[in-house]
């Protein structure tokens, strides 16, 4: 008995989930409850649970005739009194397309072995003028969102600074309300900078209208306009939980006003060389790391814009061949400072200069323009030319063309990449498809007995080979269920065209992963052809398909043939006798079709590391790298998935390096590193090591308590002084690991035009993509807006489409 409630002790000390005080909740809601046709509204659904356990979505909500215009997937860790809750918040804007009543289909979130459904929901959508109007809170009232906007005119220029402030100001004599859950506005139509951290998190007691309020800050932001013309930014919202103490707490929400904007374009006449990024109030020089020189030695020419504004925009203006010198191609950086609330920064351009003959250099005066909204006008910055007096001296030898060195560089890097895949493991076949324990939760307490000792010689001698064959022989019992219900599913469709074809669609995508838009009459027959099935069958599904299309548009009000659902049948019967055979040979059965296999075995080590070698062979080493860093990640003390792992890394590198000719790659983040080394580290040994080090620790203190032996208590000492400092090791190491894998979210890049922009939107300006990020490539994500997201390299970040790159860590 005591030692089954040490062990509840230690598992609760280091952060072993207990399911009896952790019970999870979900709850949903609309931001109204009515709403007008063409009108906009916002869907929330929110999982939360005490304690460290992981929210895992498992099904989405389903909205019905509700268009969803917007999503994001936003998880938090909040503490409250002490006590720290996880929570998981789906955010959906929608738009109602006609007048009704629809039910919103709540998702479905897994929390450990528990899963829990929020509550459905039912929105009234009704015509143009009908539906009530939400107002914000007046200034008068309990509690309100005050949102000020600088400068307050509302029509700024386009990459002119906003700062946007939500304040969540409460009645100061009212102790009983406490915010619960809090909305951020969208602000796709901005690039934005965060200024939450710089406005304190203290609250402090104001006067409005003569009543006291307690002033509680909120959010803070930058925004740069991207685009003229109005912009609306939709109401910030949060929760409020009334009362509480002697009574039931009441939950209430309330919204900030909408703030309403229109952004000017810049005026016309711009002087020439002026760039649309140049917005702001800046200042402009030209220098040189040396005044003297001689021939064959270089010196440097900084072109310098130092203000405020989005300086990751500035375009400085370029300098051109100068007489006697060799330029190098310019090197672009940019500094971010932040004074106040105003942002800006250093933008620089450095070339460097050889000089060919003695004599002077000059470089000329150059002209840097840039609009200033404060006085509405364009302004330009001239700066002196500079003179650099060159020597004689002994000019080295010309650099290697660039297309010379290219082509050195592939010759060599092909015989490396050539050694690297020589040397790859091979396919594992067969493949186990048992999925691997997720390596970002902390395993659970493991029993201390195991089952009895014949249990466990049988289990040792034989199973193996039984799992391995279910593990095989699974995937097509279930593929011959789906194709039985297929078969049933015909049978019950009659002569009706739509039914027939619709019973087609979705039993070819059951039962053998064929995608609905790829049944048609005239893409079926190819479909079924790559999956290596009968070409016979999809021949004749394709006639029958062709058949119900242009019976459902026929006048004689749309019946099939009589044999139409008998030749549908025997197509599919010809197709569900293949799984049969399938079933007498399953050590050969499964193809290599490892990208659909990834699909149905997501947790597979086996299936991550052969798609990842077979794609290396065949080089697409960027679905290779990712392939393999999910094996990596399942199973990080599998020598042979990092051995082909590190391979393929290195061929990534080897492609970057050659592109870029500067010897770098932009893999180094710090957190990478860090994600590295915790993804090595084997989750159960730590879990083991852990238990053991308190349980001796526990141990120690008996004995030192119970014994008379004076040496025997100083021993007990010293072994309680390094149990304690090795179980705490142990502990925090296990947070540290747990909350680096939940936080690092790297991602592998799979495309070769990768488009990198300024903003989450389309309409924001296009960053230059570093040609060091190559298919393969591993960045890591910093934030998430929507279907966009945000990815980081060495200094620099930008916004892409969440399907250009692909998490390392699977849901």
């Amino acid at each position: 008995m005591r030692l089954g409630l040490l062990l509840l002790a230690f598992a609760a000390f280091i952060g072993y989930p207990l399911p009896a005080f952790a019970q999870p909740t979900a709850t949903a809601r609309v931001s109204q409850d009515v709403v007008e046709v063409g009108a906009r509204f916002r869907y929330q659904a929110d999982a939360a649970v005490r304690g460290g356990d992981e929210i895992r979505l498992v099904s989405t909500p389903k909205f019905g005739k509700l268009k969803p215009v917007g999503q994001q997937k936003v998880p938090q860790i909040i503490t409250v009194n002490g006590v720290t809750e996880r929570r998981l918040s789906l955010r959906y804007a929608l738009v109602a397309g006609e007048e009704g009543v629809f039910e919103i289909t709540p998702p479905t979130f897994s929390v450990g072995q528990q899963r829990v459904a929020a509550n459905t929901v039912k929105i009234t959508v009704v015509k143009a003028g009908a539906a009530p109007q939400p107002s914000a809170p007046k200034r008068d009232s309990r509690y309100f969102i005050d949102a000020t906007i600088e400068p307050d005119h509302r029509e700024p220029y386009v990459g002119q600074q906003l700062t946007l402030r939500y304040d969540l100001y409460v009645d100061g004599a009212q102790m009983d309300i406490q915010p619960s859950n809090s909305r951020e506005p969208s602000l796709d139509d901005f690039w934005i900078h965060e200024l939450t951290d710089r406005i304190g998190r203290s609250d402090q007691m104001v006067s409005v209208n003569g009543r006291l309020y307690r002033r509680s800050p909120m959010w803070s932001y930058a925004l740069f306009p991207l685009q003229s013309g109005p912009i609306e930014i939709e109401p910030a919202a949060v929760d409020l939980v009334v009362g509480g103490f002697f009574r039931r707490g009441e939950a209430t929400s309330i919204e900030a006003e909408a703030v309403r904007l229109n952004v000017r374009p810049l005026p016309p006449n711009a002087p020439d060389g002026f760039h649309e990024g140049n917005v702001g109030n800046w200042s402009f020089s030209v220098s040189t790391s040396e005044s003297q020189t001689r021939v064959g030695r270089a010196f440097t020419v900084e072109l310098t814009a130092t203000g405020s504004g989005q300086v990751s925009r500035v375009r400085l203006p370029a300098l051109a061949e100068l007489d006697g010198a060799r330029k190098s191609d310019v090197d672009r950086s940019t500094t971010t400072t932040i004074r106040g609330f105003t942002v800006g920064g250093t933008a620089k351009s450095t070339y460097t200069i050889t000089p060919t003959v003695e004599g002077k250099i000059t470089i000329p005066a150059l002209e840097f323009h840039w609009f200033d909204p404060s006085s509405q006008k364009y302004r330009t910055a001239q700066s002196e030319p500079v003179v650099v007096s060159v020597a004689p001296g002994e000019l080295g030898p010309a650099p290697i063309a660039p297309a010379e060195m290219a082509q050195r560089n592939i010759a060599a890097d092909d015989d490396i990449v050539a050694n690297l895949i020589a040397e790859l493991h091979p396919l594992r076949d067969p493949a186990s498809f048992e999925s691997a324990p997720d390596p970002a939760r902390f395993p659970s307490l493991y029993w201390l007995f195991f089952s009895a000792s014949f249990a466990g010689f049988v289990w040792v001698s034989f199973g193996p080979r039984i799992r391995g064959f279910v593990r095989r022989a699974a995937p097509q019992r279930e593929q011959r269920t789906h194709a039985e219900a297929a078969l049933e599913r015909i049978d019950g469709v009659g002569s009706d065209p739509a039914e027939l074809a619709r019973a087609i669609r979705v039993g070819l995508h059951e039962a053998w992963g064929i995608p609905l838009g790829a049944v048609t009459a005239a893409d079926v027959q190819d479909a079924l052809h790559k999956r290596g099935l009968d070409s016979d069958a999809g021949a004749e599904l394709a006639d029958v398909l062709a058949e119900c299309e242009a019976a459902r548009f026929a006048p004689d009000g749309g019946r099939l043939a009589a044999d139409g659902s008998r030749r549908a049948r025997r197509a599919l019967e010809k197709l569900a006798a293949m799984i049969l055979v399938l079933l007498a040979f399953i050590p050969a059965a499964r193809a290599a079709d490892w990208p659909s296999l990834v699909a149905e075995h997501p947790h597979a080590v086996d299936v991550h590391y052969n798609l990842g070698t077979q794609a290396a062979i065949d080089g697409d080493y960027g679905v290779a790298r990712l392939a393999l860093e999910r094996a990596s990640y399942l199973a990080p003390w599998d020598a042979r998935v990092e051995t082909n792992r590190s391979h393929v890394e290195r061929i990534v590198r080897l492609t970057a390096i050659e592109q870029s000719r500067t010897g770098r790659t932009m893999e180094g983040d710090e957190t990478l590193f860090w994600w590295r080394i915790a993804t090595k580290i084997n989750p159960h040994m730590l879990a083991w090591l852990t238990i053991l080090f308190w349980l001796a620790a526990a141990a120690a203190v008996i004995v030192r308590r119970r014994s008379d032996s004076p040496a025997t208590r100083d021993a007990a000492v010293v072994g309680l002084v390094l149990a304690v400092l090795l179980g705490a090791a142990m502990t925090f190491g296990a947070m540290a690991r747990s909350s680096v894998l939940t936080e690092a979210r790297p991602v592998v890049v799979l495309t070769d035009d990768l488009e990198l922009r300024e903003g989450p939107n389309v309409a924001a300006k296009l960053k230059r993509t570093p040609p060091t990020i190559v298919p393969g490539t591993l960045l890591r994500v910093v934030d998430e807006r929507q279907e966009w997201v945000k990815v980081s390299w060495q200094g620099d970040a930008g916004w892409t489409r969440d399907g250009a790159v692909h998490r390392v860590d699977l849901p």
